[in-house]
């Protein structure tokens, strides 16, 4: 591998098949459930190209802070700025109240470089994190981070008599190697306890940028690697990163030691150099042209992404796609052309006067937006824009949630990873939460938040005892709050299986996770258990009761849609359905139910909307969840022969 500083068009093409996975991700191309691997991919790249710009400076006696901090700024900067600014106005003229002031708290700390802490602190159970349209730069916090630290780091390093002349290379390669390992543990470790704090915060992503930086210090070891080796790295490296956005999803555990696959891959790839075999795939034309505005495009397709989705409450989900990605890559291409390029020039801060007019003029737009976001928090966020019931709504909203939480018995049975001691708070609930008497049969009902919701509904049709075991995120078990309720729900099912005449298996599925519930539940039957499948409950193509808060009320997001919508998954649900048959688990279409024909009912004559976000349920949602089940079927028995009918 080249050790000289020289331009890679491979990594060009890196950086666009990354963004391109991390925008179809949020686009939610179903093809793609681990797009967010893109962002991995991302810091393996800026760990390389930052730790060997700051290498040859220093190799060459010119680095300078203030040389390299000026670099960066220019690079990122103005773009970011500009995404925050035009994000802002969006939100003024759409948004109000809480989700305006969350919106404002977001623009702030992004500003600060500290997204990613804002979003950890942020980061609630059932409740979308605030500034939704600024969730992406997290990712940007880190790598502000990054850059804070590192350079003084190698500064401090290559002057160290233990670092220094020849035992640099190995010396360095060491350290970066027992960071990365202490990073990887880190996160495998703190995965159990906040995994939130794993996902956003810097610490536990350092593996990614140390496994980037140490490629600048494999490349300058006297290797000569040949060229059908190289192209088959680069053909195992493309394999790991497809792999991982095909295969991956966000309810399995993440980072951890799973990063390492695309980070590898990504690593594989910028080893290999610029062998024949990567022409194809990563040079071709337009791929490196999306790479080039792959910084543009990552920040602004996601205020795109969010607003159209405000303002579109009846997409057609391929035309809708279609249309935000292309205006996502014509804003990126313009904030390239007109605001990252003329920036990125050197003879903006050729001298002083120049660095200083830059560097006031970025301050100054910096500051224009702070006040703007003062002004606007002033205001109570445009609160008196709101109409009265609009208001009221709001703070509706947030009654219902709590009520909500209590109807599913959060989180005194309905388990969160964030009780404290879990663990054992959990071991003693669910025994508590789950009496069962000698003699009499019980009907169980596993899964996620919204299993909760079928549990509730379950138990209000037919007034009879339902047993939980139900958590939060829990779609699968890789996490390690979900692998304990497993765990417990197994455990408990076998203690008891003469009791238990059937276990409903239910979640938010996607087709990604389908096969866990599949060999869950075929496990469970192969050791006697009676069991039913229930599909996916319905997905909505907008968040409800934020929508109605825009609009002034449900009366009017009734009116506005007709007062029913698409449910948007129904042709995941189809393939679960098929999948179920096909393994001889009896299955039940809790979306049909709530849906016919694919079409789901907003809210109920009185204006209770039945759902609070794109799935989860109101407690009228689930009442009115509950008389549907009532009216098809006269008792639990019939819900369950219906089930078993499937398999006929």
């Amino acid at each position: 591998m080249r050790s000289e500083r020289v331009f890679r068009p491979d990594i060009e093409g890196l950086r666009g098949l990354s963004v391109l996975l991390i925008v179809f991700y949020h686009l939610e191309v179903s093809l793609l459930p681990g797009g967010f691997i893109g962002v991995d991919v991302f810091f393996v790249i800026s760990g390389f190209l930052i730790t060997r710009l700051i290498i040859d400076d220093i190799s060459a006696g010119t680095f300078t802070f203030r040389a390299f901090y000026l670099r960066r700024l220019r690079r990122l900067g103005p773009a970011l700025l500009f995404t925050l600014a035009v994000s802002l106005f969006l939100a003024a003229l759409s948004l109000s109240g809480g989700r305006l002031l969350d919106h404002i708290l977001a623009t702030l700390w992004a500003l600060l470089g500290l997204s990613n802490i804002f979003f950890w602190i942020q980061t609630d159970y059932l409740q979308e994190p605030g500034g939704l349209a600024l969730l992406h730069t997290w990712s940007l916090g880190v790598e502000e981070q990054f850059y804070l630290i590192w350079p003084a780091v190698l500064v401090l390093l290559s002057g160290s008599g233990a670092f220094a002349g020849r035992r640099f290379l190995p010396a360095m390669s060491a350290f970066l190697i027992a960071a990365a390992a202490g990073s990887l543990a880190l996160s495998e470790y703190w995965l159990d306890r906040d995994a939130s704090a794993v996902f956003f915060l810097t610490p536990f992503r350092a593996a990614e940028f140390a496994a980037g930086a140490l490629l600048v210090f494999f490349s300058r070891q006297p290797i000569r690697i040949p060229v059908v080796i190289r192209n088959a790295m680069v053909v195992c490296g493309l394999g790991s990163i497809l792999f991982a956005a095909l295969r991956y999803s966000v309810e399995m555990r993440f980072p951890g030691l799973s990063s390492l696959v695309p980070a590898m891959g990504a690593v594989l790839i910028i080893a290999a150099g610029d062998p024949s075999v990567l022409r194809m795939p990563l040079g071709n034309r337009p791929l490196r042209w999306i790479g080039r505005i792959s910084y543009s495009l990552y920040l602004i397709h996601f205020p795109v992404i969010v607003f159209f989705g405000l303002w579109s409450l009846l997409p057609n989900p391929f035309l809708d796609g279609l249309a935000m990605f292309l205006l996502s890559v014509l804003s990126a291409w313009g904030i390239h052309h007109w605001i990252e390029q003329p920036f990125r020039a050197r003879s903006i801060v050729a001298t002083n006067t120049g660095s200083k007019r830059f560097l006031a003029g970025l301050g100054g737009f910096a500051g224009v937006i702070a006040v703007a976001c003062a002004i606007l928090w002033q205001s109570g966020g445009l609160y008196d824009r709101l109409a009265e019931q609009s208001r009221a709504l709001e703070a509706h909203r947030v009654d219902i949630s709590r009520l909500r939480r209590r109807s599913i018995r959060f989180p005194e049975c309905h388990m969160d990873f964030r009780v404290d001691d879990w663990k054992r708070y959990y071991s003693v609930a669910f025994e508590s939460c789950n009496p069962v008497s000698p003699g009499r049969s019980y009907t169980m009902v596993v899964g996620d938040s919204t299993a909760a919701d079928f549990w509730r509904a379950l138990r209000e049709a037919y007034q009879v005892e339902v047993l939980q075991f139900t958590g939060n995120g829990c779609v699968r078990n890789e996490k390690a709050h979900c692998a304990f309720l497993y765990r417990a729900a197994e455990t408990f099912i076998l203690a008891h299986k003469d009791q238990i005449d059937t276990v409903f298996v239910t979640g938010a599925y996607r087709d990604a996770t389908h096969h866990f519930h599949l060999d869950w539940a075929l496990l469970l039957q192969k050791k006697g258990v009676p069991v039913v499948l229930v599909g996916a409950p319905p997905y909505l193509p907008f968040r409800v009761m934020p929508t109605a808060i825009q609009l002034g009320s449900v009366e009017a997001l009734v009116r506005k849609t007709g007062g029913k919508v698409s449910d948007m998954s129904a042709a995941e649900n189809g393939r679960l359905a098929a999948k179920a048959r096909k393994s001889g688990l009896p299955y039940l279409s809790r979306s049909t139910l709530f849906c016919p024909l694919e079409t789901c009912e907003l809210a109920n004559a009185q204006a209770e909307a039945y759902f609070l976000d794109h799935r989860h349920m109101t407690p009228a949602g689930i009442s009115q969840l509950g008389k549907i089940l009532r009216r098809r079927f006269t008792s639990l028995d019939d819900v369950i022969a219906y089930a078993f009918a499937t398999l006929k």
